[in-house]
């Protein structure tokens, strides 16, 4: 075969569509044969959604528990399907409970009786972070659907907005978009981007805020009106859907101040855009606060602050650990670490799909191969990039030890796929225009050949447990 043909076969694997085409089948697979509220958590954000969707914003406190009023038939559906969270690890789904679907698929419930139920771990989150997965509930309401409708209604926009927010991210950024593409596809990724779970607008958001951010500072795109509101809306919905990745506002720093009409705009712009994301945030918490209740009774999280500010390192190097046993996983087994979680945690934390070395190489590769020879990154944006990286590592850790861990515990709650909303811009860090890699035009050809295995991989795995 000749080069011209080679290339021209190869002209239809872009990177935008190999994602479109495995996040479609892949993403429908982990809606259809992943049985209802076994994706982490995802029983109190059906919980939550259905609160939205019913018009309870804020959430209602009643004693020592939050949440609020949900219909007794999907109480009752939730008690069918969920039998406790087995955060040991041991819990399995019983495949005998299938036998009992079809009611809940194709008879209509009464929703009017309600009871109240707590939904505490959900409750701080505000309705953007909810969107899809609320107007899929909702319309199924409407149409008076089984109860079932509701939550695979949800899974459905969600899937559906995650797919088309992170495909135009894909388009548009102009470092690495087979390393985009090769993250939105992991298992872990796309399993939660169809579920009920808030990480897939959020990884959605977080994935297309980075690459419009990169593309207007790296090409000679002209930034209108348009595509600063448009800027300043993800940030605040960054703000919103999760506070802890607010630090990614950074990446607008590093868009050339000529492009924004000058110095002055360029600081009103970009001050003024971190300003209403930390004003959004700070006003939802306020509003969240009348319903918040800690999450078990030992945790004290003023307590925690202090700890953390007067043991700063013994803070750090408790994360330090957990990253090093999660390299030491990766490579050696022996448990699931924060790597192995990062690419293929399934379920309640019981299964991974083992592909971390692989997923990791191709990554690794994508960052050093993948060129734009109109890119110039200069030493500041790595920097800039390495402190939103660090920051946020640190403020997701302090804030789940925080909300989760007794005052002084040794124990850090952390998962991988914490990491997934901040991780496409870590390819900065490695773009660079001094070598190139021998023959990249041949290596495109065996591209879609590592999707089809890691998607035959993540489908296999899930049937195989479900």
């Amino acid at each position: 075969m000749s080069m011209s043909q080679m290339n021209k076969q190869a002209d239809w694997i872009r990177p935008e569509i190999i994602f479109l085409v495995t996040a479609v089948l892949v993403g429908m697979a982990c809606l259809i044969l992943t049985p209802p509220f076994q994706v982490a958590d995802e029983p109190s954000h059906f919980f939550r959604i259905v609160q939205i969707a019913q018009g309870g914003i804020i959430g209602e406190r009643r004693g020592a528990d939050s949440g609020g009023m949900i219909p007794a038939a999907l109480l009752a559906m939730e008690d069918y399907f969920y039998d406790g969270n087995p955060v040991s690890g041991e819990g399995k789904w019983d495949p005998s409970k299938w036998a009992g679907i079809k009611p809940y698929l194709t008879e209509r419930a009464d929703l009017s009786d309600r009871e109240f139920r707590d939904f505490r771990t959900s409750i701080l989150y505000a309705p953007v972070v909810y969107l899809p997965q609320v107007t899929g509930v909702w319309l199924a309401g409407i149409l008076k659907l089984p109860p079932l409708w509701m939550l695979y209604a949800g899974r459905l926009l969600a899937l559906a907005v995650f797919i088309c927010l992170v495909y135009i991210a894909i388009r548009l950024t102009p470092i690495c978009p087979w390393g985009f593409t090769v993250l939105a596809l992991l298992p872990a990724v796309i399993f939660q981007a169809a579920s009920l779970s808030g990480d897939s607008m959020t990884m959605a958001v977080l994935f297309l805020f980075t690459a419009l951010a990169l593309h207007y500072a790296f090409t000679p795109t002209v930034v209108t009106r348009k595509d600063l509101i448009l800027l300043i809306a993800l940030g605040v919905m960054i703000g919103l859907c999760k506070s802890v990745y607010i630090l990614s506002l950074g990446l607008l720093f590093m868009i050339p101040p000529a492009k924004l009409g000058g110095q002055k705009r360029y600081w009103t712009f970009c001050l003024g855009s971190v300003g209403l994301a930390l004003l959004a945030a700070a006003l939802w918490s306020v509003l969240m606060g009348k319903a918040y209740v800690r999450l078990f009774d030992d945790i004290d999280e003023w307590a925690q602050i202090a700890f953390i500010l007067q043991e700063p390192l013994v803070f750090i190097n408790m994360l330090l650990g957990r990253i090093l046993r999660s390299v030491h996983y990766l490579y050696l087994g022996g448990g699931l670490g924060l790597l192995n979680e990062f690419v293929g945690l399934l379920g309640w934390y019981a299964v991974c799909v083992y592909v971390g070395q692989t997923s990791f190489a191709v990554l690794f590769w994508c960052a050093i191969a993948e060129k734009n020879d109109k890119v110039v990154i200069r030493e500041w944006h790595r920097w800039c990039v390495a402190g939103i990286l660090a920051g946020t590592v640190l403020l997701v850790a302090a804030a789940n030890y925080i909300i989760w861990m007794p005052p002084g515990s040794p124990a850090l709650a952390l998962f991988g796929r914490y990491f997934h909303p901040i991780a496409p811009m870590a390819f900065l860090l490695f773009h660079n225009r001094s070598f190139r890699i021998q023959c990249e035009d041949k290596w495109r050809v065996f591209i879609p050949v590592y999707f089809a295995g890691m998607a035959l991989a993540t489908v296999y795995v899930i049937a195989k447990i479900y």
